[in-house]
């Protein structure tokens, strides 16, 4: 016959020296309860301790100063990434090139900055970006693998890590050639028919958001889904989120308040494409004041063919009711572009 033993306790002092270690965690000098978010990021920063104890990997160094982000090359995060280089920073949030330790992998984190760390409003905005992406199955969107903490607390999004530039950085270059704009306005269009199917509308269309993977245009990727909204809960409708930055390129329901849809998405898309048709972006006002203004009609748009300049113009018409919706656009496109592939060829023959 067996015998169930209760399980063997702890010597009584390390056990103490535990309980005391656990207490001072969760509550402060005077034996307050701490703060949620602060409890959380000393629990995970202890958790951080005892892994880099267990593994014996070095302890982080901090940034030197005047270092332009919060992780060293070298560092490890949640002890599954090692931080090789950062790739990106914005206002909130840095992202970084990492490596899995087992696996050898390459992933991207987007990891909020130390200055929001206990930030709820950034916080939830990281956990609804993350379960957007999971829900959201594109190859035009970028993949999320998880959503962690470092030891410090601070959440970061696990993503692949997408090798090319972005369209900013490419149409620093010059105009795209005609076949390349279409192939990335179709393919832009169909991201977009896919999210807005999914219930979501992104909202941050720009230039510094759509990576060409090894600068090819008919491959461009989604990426930033920070201020998406779920339109089948408004979520995210009332966050008070700035557009600094990306002033150029946000719809004229967004300047006034107005509520977004997914109409707001082709207005911006419409400016990024028109960015690549010229090869830099229109002027859509340097301020407030401005950018309203020139939000009242279709802006002063760079030469194009004519059925493409249509295109433009209905996508950057002021009342959203007026647009193309991306389904719609994404079948216009393919019809512009079986159209020019049927008179090239009628002209090759002619030849």
């Amino acid at each position: 016959m067996t015998v169930d033993r209760p399980a063997p306790r702890l010597a009584t002092g390390l056990q103490d020296r535990l309980d005391a270690f656990v207490e001072r965690l969760t509550h402060d000098e005077e034996g307050r309860l701490r703060h949620e978010a602060e409890r959380i990021a000393l629990i995970d920063a202890a958790r951080s301790l005892l892994d880099r104890l267990a593994t014996g990997e070095p302890a982080p160094q901090p940034p030197a100063p005047g270092a332009p982000g919060s992780l060293e090359p070298g560092q490890i995060l949640a002890d599954t990434y090692t931080v090789l280089e950062m790739v990106g920073r914005g206002g909130v949030c840095e992202v970084y090139r990492v490596q899995h330790r087992e696996l050898r992998s390459e992933r991207a984190i987007k990891i909020v900055r130390p200055e929001h760390a206990v930030d709820p409003l950034v916080k939830d905005m990281m956990a609804d970006e993350a379960r957007a992406l999971l829900n959201l199955f594109h190859p035009g969107v970028v993949r999320c693998r998880d959503l962690m903490r470092h030891g410090d607390g601070r959440p970061f999004i696990v993503m692949n890590f997408i090798r090319g530039p972005t369209l900013a950085g490419s149409i620093e270059d010059g105009p795209f050639h005609l076949d390349a704009v279409l192939a990335l306005a179709q393919r832009l269009a169909a991201t977009l028919a896919a999210i807005h199917a999914a219930g979501y509308v992104h909202q941050d269309i720009s230039p510094e958001n759509i990576i060409l993977p090894d600068g090819d245009p008919q491959a461009a990727m989604l990426v930033d889904f920070g201020i998406a909204i779920d339109l089948r809960s408004r979520h995210a409708m009332n966050r008070p989120v700035s557009f600094a930055g990306k002033l150029s390129f946000a719809s004229p329901e967004q300047m006034t308040g107005a509520p977004v849809t997914e109409a707001s998405d082709l207005y911006s898309l419409g400016l990024a494409i028109a960015a690549a048709v010229g090869g830099a972006r229109v002027n859509m006002g340097w301020d407030d004041i401005s950018a309203r203004a020139a939000r009242t009609a279709p802006p002063c748009l760079p030469d194009a063919p004519a059925p493409l300049l249509a295109v433009l113009e209905n996508l950057l018409h002021p009342d959203p009711r007026s647009r193309l919706t991306a389904a719609s656009l994404l079948q216009l496109l393919a019809y512009y572009q079986s159209r020019r592939s049927t008179d090239e060829a009628s002209r090759q023959q002619r030849v």
